[in-house]
């Protein structure tokens, strides 16, 4: 994965981990961790809506600290407001953005696009900004 990095290395990104039996989620957890990215321990299956897709919390490449603030900050309520205004994003992109997404094999600045997308409708500055 070319975005996992060393532990404890600056500008880490952590990925949330929910589950209902603690075993499971320390053994993904450990996973997470041996691909190069924080693993944050995100509570059982029925409060994982916090990471869900065009969320806060969600493809934004967040560090472990600003994971646990999106996820605090994430409102069920806007979610498929949110997933809607993403797939007309999405959608002004033409056809062959979605033909990519799908396809798997994505080129070189690709996914940084879709994470941009993600941050830009939960109001967080694009990965290139960051950096």
């Amino acid at each position: 994965m070319a975005e996992g990095k060393p532990k404890n290395s600056a500008g880490r990104i952590a990925i949330a981990v929910s589950g209902d039996v603690q075993k499971e989620i320390d053994l993904v957890m450990g996973l997470v961790d041996d691909v190069g990215f924080d693993a944050l321990d995100a509570g059982t299956l029925e409060d994982s809506w916090r990471q869900q897709a065009c969320g806060p919390a969600y493809c934004t490449d967040l560090q472990l600290d600003e994971l646990v603030k999106a996820r605090e900050s994430a409102v069920k309520e806007t979610l498929v407001d949110q997933q809607n205004l993403s797939f007309e994003t999405m959608k002004d992109l033409g056809q062959e953005f979605f033909d990519i997404l799908v396809s798997g094999k994505y080129p070189d600045d690709f996914v940084d696009h879709a994470v941009d997308i993600n941050r830009s409708i939960n109001g967080l500055l694009s990965r290139n900004s960051k950096k």
